[in-house]
């Protein structure tokens, strides 16, 4: 790199150049993971829900790597706005620029598939659907989502509008072919800004009232059920088990929506504003662009191993703290116990003395047995000399039922229908 270049580039660009990197790699990497957990797993593979997530994993890959390339395929020596005259790292050309426009532009096809998965919580808690059911409605919902990331992808090629934003590229005002046409710089401003409404932000908007719509109608449906629940939890317990159920479900389909939040949310906001905005005076709105902005695959992956991760979580606490515990007792008796075992030691010596000479008698009527086969022998069974085996009560073998007479392990089926169709 230039000497030219190294003193023409912020620390803050430096920032805004390395965050996106770091977050695209962390991205691309969590949504191939979730991808092989589906893949490789037969039962995984069979569920709609786990091959929505797989096709909505891959998408991201593809926007993450995007993001992953931050500046590199930025012409250089381009600059929109900005005061410095050229960015870090940037050493592509109008193809790589084109290409990484196109990767971040697909990422609204994620945002589609995010729908989907709203929906699909909404369909099988509220609405009852079964996973056969899903399962014809499946293909339509996939091939829906790929023909809206192409339509709103393609015709960025077509247009042109495709360049350089600083931070990467994106749809970008051309000021050279503004110019041409006879636009002030303005109207090159405004003008791209409505294609960033036509292909990104009207149709990310329309999916993030989608999913707050779907989203308050699955919670308006939950509290209802815990309201039921509350009423027989005494007399039913299946209705308490199959509440306890939906809940779960239904809080990991909050976890979806705020990731969904977090990541579109700041990028979207800043559109609202009409302007663009430099490191210099606008540093902490774009860091917070390049730092959530491509974190929705390693955000995904933190929602879809949850509990497994919480779980992990807990076990490893509670063995360091016992482990912590346990040292710290141990360090403050081991004087004690050393005192402690040097009178035992002393008075097993006198006891071993006293028994020497009074040997112990059995009691009148007793017989301690001096073997293993006669403790066998004493614990035979009075009537018919047989040992009882362990769970022979013919008890044990009696189906479990609750207080109506009902069989648990049908409720337990019905109950359940939620759980199977979620479960990893």
């Amino acid at each position: 790199m230039a000497d030219s270049e190294l003193e023409d580039v912020s620390t803050r660009e430096a920032i805004l150049a390395i965050v996106p990197k770091i977050g695209g790699l962390l991205s691309f990497c969590s949504s191939g993971c979730i991808a092989y957990y589906v893949i490789s797993d037969r039962r995984r593979r069979a569920k709609t829900y786990h091959r929505l997530l797989a096709v909505m994993s891959v998408c991201d890959m593809v926007s993450s790597f995007a993001y992953f390339l931050s500046t590199w395929p930025v012409p250089q020596g381009q600059n929109l706005g900005w005061k410095k005259n050229s960015h870090i790292w940037a050493v592509g050309n109008a193809a790589t620029c084109t290409a990484q426009a196109v990767g971040i532009q697909w990422g609204v096809t994620s945002a589609v598939l995010n729908v989907a998965l709203s929906a699909h919580y909404l369909l099988v808690i509220r609405y009852k659907v079964t996973e056969r059911q899903l399962k014809k409605y499946e293909p339509f919902i996939g091939i829906f989502a790929l023909l809206i990331g192409l339509a709103l992808t393609i015709p960025g090629i077509l247009l042109g509008i495709y360049g350089n934003t600083n931070l990467w590229c994106w749809i970008s005002p051309s000021f050279a072919q503004c110019s041409e046409e006879g636009l002030t710089r303005q109207e090159c401003v405004d003008r791209a800004y409505r294609y960033r409404w036509s292909f990104y932000y009207g149709p990310l908007w329309a999916c993030i009232i989608l999913i707050t719509i779907t989203q308050a109608a699955l919670l308006q449906h939950v509290f209802k059920v815990e309201e039921v629940s509350a009423r027989w939890s005494k007399i039913h317990s299946s209705r308490q088990l199959q509440y306890r159920q939906t809940k779960q479900v239904a809080i990991q389909a909050c976890w979806y929506v705020g990731v969904f939040y977090i990541t579109w949310l700041p990028y979207t906001s800043i559109a609202l504003t009409g302007k663009f905005f430099n490191p210099d005076e606008s540093f902490g709105v774009l860091f917070l662009v390049v730092l959530f902005q491509p974190l929705q695959g390693f955000l995904n992956l933190f929602v879809y191993q949850r509990k497994l991760i919480f779980e992990r979580f807990s076990m490893c606490w509670s063995h360091a703290k016992s482990t912590t515990f346990s040292t710290v007792r141990k360090s403050f008796n081991l004087n004690t116990k050393t005192k402690t075992n040097t009178t035992m030691v002393s008075k097993d010596f006198k006891d071993h003395e006293d028994d020497a000479i009074h040997p112990i008698s059995a009691p009148k009527g007793r017989v301690i047995p001096n073997s293993s086969d006669d403790c066998d022998e004493a614990s035979k069974d009075k009537e018919g000399g047989e040992l009882k085996p362990l769970g022979s009560n013919p008890l044990d073998a009696t189906p479990e039922s609750n207080q109506d007479g009902e069989d648990v392990n049908q409720n337990k089926s019905e109950n359940y229908r939620v759980g199977r169709i979620y479960e990893d």
